[in-house]
């Protein structure tokens, strides 16, 4: 009876603690530093750990999702459990590639939304290529071949036509993507000429004209999602202007009299410009 009662107890104890579970241990969660490798992206990173993307992207702080940035740190949470043999012991787990131990640097990301993980949008180089034709047709304009001299106004509405069709994006300054002040002054600054970043400040510049006698070169503001000078572009004569349309989102010109801009014209205004001829 007593060998029995300890080959009962042998069997329930065998079924409830299994051989080789206990080596197994919790699933690791703590947060851990991957490394991003050139051409990964967030779901074979999400695989590798067994996560969902959308856990990669929560633990990131992840709302728009672009091409990962080889060499970026990303954290991650190792879930995948390990996994032994009854018969023998449990072997280590092969580390996930690409992986520090937690640390500092590890909470240091989970608490910090604004890591530098994905690529630009438009690298440096890709800017500096585009604007580089721009910058030498501007030089010619001001070294014509005839060796005759270029008034300021002409060359003004030249640079300013050579970026027609550039693309329209709100707060963009460059040849990639450019908005209304951000062209005014990406022209005027070809010409060495300074002008502040926005419509509102630019409207402070020069002296105030109506639209009876605006001339070539002013600056023309309109009231468009706001109740201060909210839009501008550049008169180019005959009732004509041309600017960053995010209407149309490129660079184009319009009239003056399209009932849209007539009803929201608030004025021009004229900039002392001068080349070395004295023209003005």
């Amino acid at each position: 009876m007593k060998l029995r009662y300890t080959l009962v107890l042998c069997a329930f104890l065998a079924m409830t603690f299994p051989l080789g579970t206990a080596a197994a241990g919790p699933q690791k969660t703590r947060p851990q530093i991957h490394r991003v490798e050139k051409g990964e992206t967030l779901s074979e990173i999400a695989e590798t750990y067994g996560m969902s993307v959308r856990e990669l992207k929560k633990l990131n702080h992840i709302r728009k999702p672009r091409r990962l940035k080889a060499g970026a740190r990303i954290l991650v949470r190792a879930r995948k459990p390990v996994e032994s043999s009854p018969a023998e012991p449990a072997a280590l787990p092969a580390a996930p590639p690409s992986v520090d131990a937690p640390s500092v640097e590890a909470r240091t990301l989970e608490a910090s939304p604004s890591a530098d993980i994905f690529e630009p949008r438009f690298p440096r180089e890709l800017k500096e290529m585009t604007d580089t034709p721009l910058v030498r047709e501007v030089k010619e304009l001001s070294e014509p071949p005839g060796g005759g001299a270029v008034g300021i106004k002409e060359k003004l509405v030249a640079i300013a036509r050579k970026m027609l069709d550039i693309p329209y994006r709100f707060g963009g300054s460059s040849l990639l993507g450019i908005d209304c002040s951000g062209y005014v002054q990406k022209v005027f600054s070809l010409l060495d000429i300074v002008l502040p970043r926005t419509a509102r400040e630019q409207f402070h510049l020069g002296e105030l004209v109506g639209m009876d006698n605006l001339s070539i070169g002013d600056l023309v503001f309109f009231r468009t999602y706001a109740k201060f000078p909210s839009h501008v572009g550049i008169y180019l004569g005959d009732n004509r202007f041309i600017h960053a349309s995010s209407r149309d989102r490129k660079v184009t010109i319009d009239s003056l009299d399209a009932p849209y801009y007539l009803k929201r014209f608030i004025g021009g205004r004229r900039l002392d410009l001068k080349d070395p001829a004295g023209e003005i």
